[in-house]
């Protein structure tokens, strides 16, 4: 072998790669390098579903469905860009307002019922019928709030008393709570499109 001269190696080429053109791979029968575009790792977005997945292949991103802009809760894709759906926002966070709103509304007459239990709760309706009419005609027969004033060593009269008052009382509460809830249902249903701001200032 003359000095100088240097055997290649296999798989091997004095051809440098030009690797700002992607990720080279050597063809032995073009004998010249062919570059593909390297997108590993990066992450793409469905622009239906707008889920989330991560390139593991090289060549280039899918052309269709698929997009590397970053999507936000209440945007659509347009065919080439992510647009707000101003509609779908307000609707989605009126709707999530008032879950708030409702639950509230829940704790507060739970609070209300919280010494009772749901079986003697069950029986209340009963209870104030037998007192209401018992006390617009006291030959009603009572079997429920007869009962109940036997065991407790009470005066009939007095528990039907008792019975009505707090029925009226619970009455109270309650429409004030669902008064409340009401009016608030209200605003939120009145919070127009670009005002979803407001919906923090409605609160229980």
């Amino acid at each position: 072998m003359e000095p100088g001269v240097f055997l290649i190696p296999g798989f091997a080429t004095t051809v440098k790669p030009d690797v700002s053109k992607g990720t080279p791979t050597w063809s032995p029968t073009a004998k010249s390098w062919s570059y593909q575009e390297n997108h590993l790792g990066t992450i793409v977005y469905n622009t239906v579903t707008k889920e989330p997945k991560t390139i593991d292949y090289l060549g280039p991103i899918p052309p269709e469905g698929y997009t590397t802009q970053i999507p936000r809760e209440f945007d659509t894709w347009d065919g080439s860009l992510w647009i707000t759906d101003l509609v779908l926002k307000n609707k989605t966070l009126r709707k999530r307002k008032m879950a708030t709103i409702n639950a509230d509304f829940e704790n507060a007459m739970l609070a209300v019922r919280s010494e009772y239990t749901e079986s003697e709760i069950m029986s209340w309706a009963k209870q104030e019928s037998e007192a209401r009419k018992w006390l617009r005609d006291n030959t009603y027969v009572t079997p429920l709030i007869d009962l109940i004033a036997s065991a407790r060593g009470l005066d009939k009269s007095d528990l039907i008393n008792k019975i009505v008052l707090k029925a009226d009382q619970y009455a109270y509460a309650t429409g004030v709570a669902v008064g409340r809830r009401q009016q608030l249902e209200d605003q939120v249903n009145a919070i127009a499109v670009g005002q979803e701001s407001k919906l923090d200032q409605i609160k229980f």
